[in-house]
């Protein structure tokens, strides 16, 4: 090893002069550096492109945790029993159902405010369903339902819905 470091060192006093010692101690260290960057750089493949992989490979289903909204508003209109409408407007206080993707059931519930108006908000992209009930004197089980089927396409999307009607 001394015999071939003399010879490199001989080999550099004639290519560069007398800076010969200090660029083998400069090309040591940064053999060195070279070194350790690679053994950084296997660290963060090992260790933080899996972790990466890992959050960004996972899917997000239909659900809070976004940043989209749902809105829309809630337009009643009372009919007496001949089918006739007394009354119509949009109207405060009616209970507005979400369901998440494919899910049947109820997922979460929201009340109109005084002009009709309703929110469902920090939703991730996907299809919902948004409906509200009303009563309904001629309708099996006395109930009918609204229902209106939504895509929400990008993550902060704001997606008005149609005018769910609603019946008293």
């Amino acid at each position: 090893m001394t015999i071939i470091y003399n010879q490199n060192l001989q080999g550099l006093k004639r290519m560069h002069g007398c800076n010969a010692q200090k660029f083998l101690q400069f090309y040591t260290l940064r053999k060195d550096y070279c070194y350790m960057k690679l053994s950084c750089s296997k660290v963060l493949l090992l260790f933080i492109v899996p972790c990466l992989t890992l959050f960004f490979a996972c899917k997000k289903e239909p659900g809070t945790g976004g940043l989209a909204t749902i809105k829309g508003r809630v337009y009643a209109y009372d009919v007496n029993d001949f089918g006739n409408k007394l009354d119509s407007g949009y109207y405060g206080g009616v209970r507005v159902y979400i369901s998440y993707g494919d899910n049947t059931g109820v997922d979460d519930d929201v009340r109109t405010d005084f002009e009709g108006r309703y929110e469902f908000r920090w939703l991730q992209p996907g299809s919902y369903k948004v409906w509200v009930l009303s009563d309904c004197n001629t309708c099996t089980l006395l109930q009918t339902q609204d229902l209106e089927l939504v895509n929400v396409n990008k993550k902060r999307e704001e997606v008005q819905v149609r005018d769910l009607i609603y019946q008293f």
